[in-house]
């Protein structure tokens, strides 16, 4: 039996033919597939690949920009969004305002109650 810690599905297995004749597994971890946005599906512009992101520092593997799984096209539009709801709500000015579902799921939980209770 092989041992347990290469029973996992994250390792890749290659049958291979040594020199000798002999058929002999080799186990070899999965490449890590890339970053893609959680809203256009475009792939996002950070490293994926496990060996070059063992070497970076702390601070270039944590984002710092909110909402760091979206592409910087896609959060432009949900800040945008946030404003315009605030410009509609707060201060009463009469925009065009439609609920966008696909950008309010990227914003925290009963973020427009709070703005649509706040002019009443």
């Amino acid at each position: 039996m092989v041992n347990r810690q290469l029973r996992s599905t994250t390792i890749k297995r290659l049958i291979r033919k040594a020199p000798g004749g002999t058929v002999v597994t080799i186990y070899k971890p999965k490449k890590t597939g890339k970053h893609i946005c959680g809203r256009c599906e475009r792939t996002l512009n950070v490293p994926y690949d496990q060996r070059k992101v063992k070497k970076l520092s702390k601070s270039k593997k944590i984002p710092s920009r909110p909402y760091p799984m979206l592409c910087s096209k896609c959060a432009e539009e949900v800040e945008r969004y946030k404003a315009i709801a605030d410009v509609k709500f707060k201060f009463k000015f009469d925009v065009k305002f439609e609920r966008d579902l696909t950008i309010e799921k990227f914003l925290e939980k009963g973020w427009f109650e709070k703005i649509s209770e706040s002019n009443r």
